[in-house]
């Protein structure tokens, strides 16, 4: 009976890892770039900000001109979620010079206290967005589980999507292929 109970649990927490925190819902008619139909300004806990420009394909962020984008939808308190943050870290760090982590919290009135207290234990060296045009980027994407991804070139194409839980090592290939050194 023991033994029927882990492997019941084992299993619930390897599909909720590979499908990330969601409704059963089709993936493809979660998300769309299709209504992103105009500029938000995102705001870190520390007041800098980043400007989503819309481009008719995808979204490129003005600070971060001639960079590839990771755009990350996340949850705090969503294990999947967790999980990928260093994986993140690591790739933000390892391909600092042409690539660059956005991540939008989807967390309606989630204090910057306890979003501090979350970039310090995960030691996020990447950007990450609490504010209200977090939510509207959300709605914009039509956001509905988490994580959520998506991969922009340095013109703002969109060149991936990704989700729930997505391995390190698939991230990385669309990093090198969408950065051109692969």
């Amino acid at each position: 009976m023991k033994k029927v109970v882990v492997l019941a649990l084992l299993v619930s927490s390897i599909a909720i890892f590979f499908t990330g925190c969601n409704k059963k819902e089709d993936a493809n008619s979660l998300v769309s770039t299709k209504n992103l139909t105009k500029n938000i300004t995102l705001t870190a806990i520390d007041g800098k900000n980043l400007t989503m420009l819309n481009t008719g394909s995808g979204v490129k962020f003005a600070e971060l001109e001639g960079k590839t984008t990771l755009v990350v939808f996340f949850a705090t308190w969503c294990p999947p979620c967790r999980a990928e943050v260093p994986h993140l870290v690591e790739l933000q760090e390892k391909y600092k010079n042409d690539f660059a982590v956005v991540a939008i919290l989807v967390e309606e009135n989630k204090r910057n206290e306890d979003v501090a207290h979350f970039i310090n234990e995960h030691k996020i060296n990447y950007f990450v967005a609490n504010s209200p045009a977090s939510m509207e980027a959300a709605e914009m994407f039509g956001i509905k589980g988490f994580p959520t991804m998506f991969m922009f070139d340095k013109n703002g194409n969109k060149t991936a999507y990704y989700p729930g839980a997505t391995p390190k090592e698939i991230i990385e290939q669309d990093i090198l292929k969408t950065i051109g050194k692969k």
